[in-house]
């Protein structure tokens, strides 16, 4: 049966592996980590989407996200009542949190909601009442509001359709295939658009087993006891993992998926001679957010792919436009900043800057346009082609390019490290083969280091450089 959305793969899901292990994951009750099969999952999400229903009239639910087995019912229970979900990551800020309560104005699903469904005395055919509430029609109606990290401007909440959903998870699955057999571990949080599509979306889609935790204390919990085959993660996390020597958490693992920043070339080659292919790929939330994706065929450090099914893209004097059933329905309540972003004939502006390898034929992503570097004798510099080299160096964990002064500076920050001449020399070699012009005159570390508590980093760890520049140079 072809699906026309998420919730109908799910159902299909229920209907020919009902005995299948389906998920695991922490519910944070005290009790460690439950595996549920498919249709002990439908009873869940069933008793969910029943209380739903009786209190929510305006199709609006909103949820604050841990990343737990809960959680997960949720979404699918608002999926089957056509209700907008709108998931809060758990760790932003309480003023974040807030303010998107107030702007959509939902129906809030806390765990005390949660609990008293699932306690419920009313007794359900899972499978019937689910079917029952499937009457999916619209394939543009709105499903999913997603709010922004805020890496390049102020949060906003991205309004996805149940189109865009559907055929990204699509997309990704044909570049990255998995099977029913595969065990995906997700530690990136559900309420973001890598982990909503790459891992919730593609789970669905092909019937293999979710693990859900979140960041590395999750992996280290769970991961022994369900060592997954595929995993998604962020640079920071993949660096953690390659410190790991013959753990059972990591005997089965064939592809990482690596997204939010680029993974250093050493690394990328270490897990290749564990036996681990490295995929990366470029998004946006405003995507869905998969545009580029490489495959285990072509995984190719420090590129990201091809543009994936059904995704077309342009270059326009180096700046990069996509057009497809991946892009957003548009900005929560905001016409305006919608219309700034996608054009009449429906091309988003994403902002960044990319180039295509001429060995390859792969996109490189080469950094946001409007961070661009304009020197005093009309020279450009992009900072990321500076700060990627940079941040190959192991005691780097960001590095920033910065013209202050009508002078080049380069700031990094080392964690717990020190900025000694050892470190300075390596700067130096690896922008060696540089123009004189593009390197930097001088180079200093951020004391105290970046922090996401002062908003200077996101939760997935890239740089919020306005916020930096707030927070330091002002």
């Amino acid at each position: 049966m072809m699906s026309q959305t998420l919730f109908q793969a799910f159902l299909n899901q229920l209907q020919t592996r009902r005995n299948a292990t389906a998920i695991a994951a922490d519910d944070g009750d005290g009790h460690g980590v439950c595996s549920l099969t498919w249709g002990q999952l439908a009873d869940r999400v069933a008793a969910l989407a029943f209380a739903m229903e009786q209190v929510r009239p305006e199709r609006l639910v909103v949820r604050l996200h841990r990343n737990r087995l809960s959680d997960v019912c949720v979404s699918l229970a608002a999926m089957a009542t056509g209700s907008v979900e709108v998931p809060i990551d758990s760790r932003r800020e309480s003023t974040h949190v807030e303010l998107i309560r107030q702007s959509t104005n939902g129906v809030w699903i806390d765990d005390a909601f949660v609990s008293t469904a699932f306690n419920s005395n009313t007794r359900l055919d899972s499978i019937q009442y689910l079917q029952s509430l499937d009457r999916a029609t619209d394939y543009d109606k709105p499903e999913l509001v997603l709010w922004t990290t805020g890496t390049t401007a102020s949060p906003k909440g991205v309004v996805l359709s149940r189109r865009n959903l559907l055929m990204n998870a699509k997309a990704k699955l044909h570049a990255v295939p998995q099977s029913a057999d595969d065990i995906r571990l997700t530690t990136l949080p559900l309420s973001h658009a890598y982990a909503r599509t790459c891992d919730f979306g593609t789970w669905l889609l092909s019937g293999c087993t979710l693990v859900v935790s979140l960041g590395y204390s999750g992996w280290e919990t769970i991961a022994n006891q369900f060592p997954p085959t595929l995993a998604n993660v962020v640079p920071s996390l993949a660096y953690r993992l390659l410190e790991t020597q013959h753990s059972p958490a990591l005997s089965k693992l064939k592809l990482l998926g690596v997204g939010g920043a680029p993974l250093r070339q050493d690394a990328f080659e270490q897990f290749r001679e564990r036996g681990v292919t490295v995929i990366q790929g470029y998004g946006l939330t405003e995507t869905s957010p998969v545009i580029c994706s490489a495959t285990p065929a072509n995984a190719t450090a420090g590129l990201v792919g091809f543009p994936v099914a059904d995704c077309e893209v342009q270059r326009r004097a180096g700046r990069l436009f996509v057009r497809g059933p991946n892009v957003m329905l548009g900005y929560w309540q905001d016409d305006s900043a919608t219309r700034d972003r996608i054009d009449p004939d429906g091309w988003l502006d994403t902002g960044d800057l990319a180039e295509v390898d001429e060995a390859t034929g792969q996109y490189r992503i080469i950094g946001r346009a409007d961070d661009l570097i304009v020197l005093p004798n009309g020279n450009k510099v992009h900072p990321r082609e500076i700060e990627s080299l940079v941040e190959e160096l192991d005691a780097v964990e960001h590095a920033m390019l910065v013209l202050r002064n009508d002078s080049l500076q380069l700031w990094l920050d080392l964690g717990n490290k020190t900025l000694d001449e050892h470190l300075r020399t390596l700067v130096a070699s690896s922008l060696r083969h540089l123009a004189k012009w593009k390197r930097p005159q001088s180079v200093l570390n951020f004391v105290p280091p970046l922090s996401a508590d002062k908003a200077e980093l996101t939760h997935k760890g890239s740089l919020r450089r306005s916020a930096v520049a707030a927070n330091r140079f002002s």
